[in-house]
């Protein structure tokens, strides 16, 4: 599988995260097909802080679990 168009997907799909030090996207794909993109931040209609105080909310979410429950 060639992996280099699904990490650009994952590169852009990260550009929707609202935090700031560290913005991540996820793509759950198989056999080349996208099933589901996520990106790093707060549970829907949170405030969108990802960061307290230099510091990393602890209601964020990875992308990778954004990308699950959203599938």
């Amino acid at each position: 599988m060639k992996q280099g168009w699904l990490m650009a997907v994952a590169e852009l799909t990260a550009m929707n995260s609202h935090c700031k030090r560290s913005k991540v996207g996820a793509v759950l794909a198989m056999e080349e097909r996208i099933i589901a993109t996520g990106w790093n931040g707060t549970p829907s209609k949170w405030d969108n802080e990802c960061e307290e105080n230099d510091t990393t909310n602890k209601a964020v979410i990875h992308a990778e679990a954004n990308a699950i429950l959203w599938s």
